[in-house]
């Protein structure tokens, strides 16, 4: 495993934290085509969010605790989960741990599930790929990565291709 790299601008202490948490925490609203706003999900840390192509889930992802001091929010623990349009659980689809020790070069990346989205051509199917080397380029295998797919309604991921 190899060292960190030298980031800038990370937490350094328990106050970072807590101003980290105000600063980036939001509430999400749906908003009708004539101003009227409606709570739809409460404050969290959100990473990121995304409709399905037939716009019935969304799938929202948020920062966990615990958070480092050595390296950026990219690495923080996160979750994904998609719920329905009036902000139901559907189901918990991604939850990765805090990374602060990854292996060497650039083709590293982490273990487990990674970039996830939905597909395009289908109504509510999310892709995601997984890496068969552990995430170490230094691995000699065949094959990198392992597509899958996860087809509404959620419950089972196929390997794919």
């Amino acid at each position: 495993m190899s060292q960190n790299r030298t980031y800038q601008d990370l937490l350094k202490n328990k106050t970072d934290e807590q101003n980290f948490e105000t600063l980036v925490s939001a509430e999400l609203y749906n908003v009708s085509i004539t101003g009227d706003k409606k709570l739809y999900k409460g404050a969290d840390i959100y990473d990121s969010q995304s409709i399905s192509p037939d716009g019935n889930y969304i799938m929202l992802t948020t920062i966990k605790k615990p958070f480092s001091y050595i390296v950026p929010l990219s690495r923080f623990p996160q979750a994904s989960v998609v719920y329905d349009l009036q902000g139901r659980e559907v189901k918990t689809v991604n939850e990765k741990p805090l990374v602060e020790i990854m292996p060497k070069g650039f083709g590293a990346v982490v273990t487990g599930k990674r970039s996830m989205a939905w597909r395009a051509d289908q109504p509510a199917s999310l892709y995601y790929v997984e890496a068969l080397d552990k995430g170490d380029p230094a691995n000699k295998v065949e094959y990198r990565d392992e597509l899958f797919t996860w087809e509404a309604p959620l419950l089972r991921p196929r390997i794919c291709c």
